[in-house]
């Protein structure tokens, strides 16, 4: 019985650990946030053009760069709560999408 509690709590302790030490690799990928006015093709063709010139420059995507991209559907009044979202995600870059959400 002893022996079984024993080997329960070191598995426990090594799950731990392990889920520990990946979130804190994943944690570490610096992110850019990207605050978009809203879904619009060619909005989203300018975020894919970005993506794909920071591919070139040898940022992959969820190896050694993260994207955090979010918008508010072209409502102007939800632009602050969008922008103190992502800044709660600390990236090192946040790419202003229009002219409503860089004002």
């Amino acid at each position: 019985m002893k022996l079984t509690l024993i080997l329960c709590l070191i598995l426990g302790l090594f799950l731990l650990s392990t889920q520990l030490v990946d979130h804190n690799q994943k944690n570490k990928i610096p992110v850019i946030a990207i605050a978009n006015y809203g879904p619009h093709p060619s909005l989203d063709a300018a975020i894919i053009g970005f993506k794909e010139q920071m591919r070139t420059e040898g940022f992959l995507e969820n190896e050694n760069i993260q994207y955090e991209i979010a918008d508010v559907g072209f409502d102007p009044n939800l632009i602050p709560q969008m922008l103190l979202g992502l800044k709660a995600k600390n990236p090192k870059l946040i790419l202003v999408m229009t002219t409503p959400v860089a004002q």
